[in-house]
């Protein structure tokens, strides 16, 4: 891998380290990259879950006083970081931060990466979007992690090779061997993800409700954190499934979670490039995924089960299968760990560097 000519500095400007897909990436990214002669700085507004873990990345850490976080002293305490560390680059990531980080990119003249984490729906953009439409049309980069969403991004922007896709990395905990494997417990699934709207968690309990009436001794781990834990603990309660699924909370350690697992199920609405199916496909969960194009862009028929993320009976006939047919989605999982194996660090963070390379040079 080739080490930039100089030292590269990157100040990325993140919200917080909360647990969610963004964080997690960003902190395995700027971990990955101090070997290789760049370094990174990170702003931020205010801690979470992953902040332990982007503590030992090597990145140093701006942790800004703020009354909320859409305060206008916010851009100002960015201006003065700038002109302290004097970056080459500055990476915007999620909201507030696309643009309180963007608009002193824009006002110190620094080149400027406006990552886009999700699938950014066409309905989204509207006039409340506007402001992130501006900041993405001042960016040198828009950067995707999923090529559906760098599709539509090309749609709203003049020039389209701004626009650029890279994947993200996956966690590579990978057991040394198949033997070494935790045993799953028999019709046992998992999810692992934020606890939002676009997760579908919803749907997923009431596809166990009707998995629970076929199979009774089926569980449900729901691993990770978000804004609509009570409600789905309530909904759980109101369902009587309290003995057959369980709220496990954020975990660090997601190869054990998957790995105790005979199935793990996404169903989302909407993905960016979803780290939690690859880090399942990299463990050898077999994996049983909404139909949506950012699981199909990856996984293809024979590598995972897919069903309609908007219906509860197709999602639990779906689990079932699984559950039964153990064999054939053993076969699935090795095809899917193939895949996943492609989006190592060492694939993926020479990208970053040619990308920084031809900003800066």
């Amino acid at each position: 891998m080739n080490k930039p000519s100089k030292p590269i500095i990157v100040l990325h400007c993140i919200a917080s380290m909360k647990g969610g897909g963004a964080e997690k990436q960003l902190c395995k990214l700027v971990t990955a990259l101090k070997h290789y002669q760049v370094e990174s700085h990170v702003c931020l507004l205010e801690k979470g879950v992953n902040y332990q873990a982007l503590e030992s990345s090597g990145a140093t850490i701006h942790l800004l006083r703020v009354k909320s976080n859409y305060s206008l002293d916010i851009s100002r305490q960015i201006n003065d970081i700038i002109d302290q560390i004097k970056p080459d680059i500055v990476e915007v990531w999620l909201s507030p931060m696309y643009f309180f980080g963007g608009i002193s990119a824009i006002k110190k003249n620094i080149p400027f990466i406006f990552y886009e984490r999700s699938y950014p729906r066409v309905d989204i953009f509207t006039k409340h979007c506007l402001p992130k439409l501006f900041i993405a049309h001042k960016s040198k980069v828009i950067l995707t992690n999923s090529e559906a969403a760098k599709q539509v991004w090309e749609k709203f922007v003049f020039n389209k090779n701004k626009v650029l896709f890279i994947p993200n990395i996956v966690n590579q905990q990978k057991l040394t061997n198949e033997s070494n494997r935790f045993l799953p417990k028999p019709y046992s699934a998992v999810y692992l993800g934020r606890l939002n709207e676009s997760k579908n968690v919803k749907i997923l309990i009431e596809a166990f409700a009707l998995v629970i009436q076929s199979i009774p001794q089926a569980s449900l781990k729901i691993v990770g954190a978000g804004p609509l834990e009570k409600e789905l603990k309530q909904k759980v309660i109101d369902s009587n499934l309290t003995e057959n699924i369980e709220f496990l909370g954020y975990t660090q350690n997601v190869s054990e979670t998957l790995s105790n697992a005979q199935l793990f199920v996404s169903l989302s609405f909407i993905e960016g490039m979803p780290n939690s199916v690859l880090e399942s496909a990299f463990n050898g969960t077999p994996m049983i995924l909404s139909d949506i194009p950012q699981h199909r862009s990856i996984f293809p028929e024979n590598s995972a089960i897919y069903c309609k993320s908007d219906q509860a009976h197709e999602a639990a006939e779906a689990i079932i299968y699984g559950f039964q047919n153990p064999e054939e989605l053993k076969l699935m999982s090795v095809r899917a760990r193939n895949i996943a194996q492609t989006y190592s660090e060492e694939n993926v963070v020479p990208q970053f560097l040619q990308l920084y390379n031809k900003i800066v040079s």
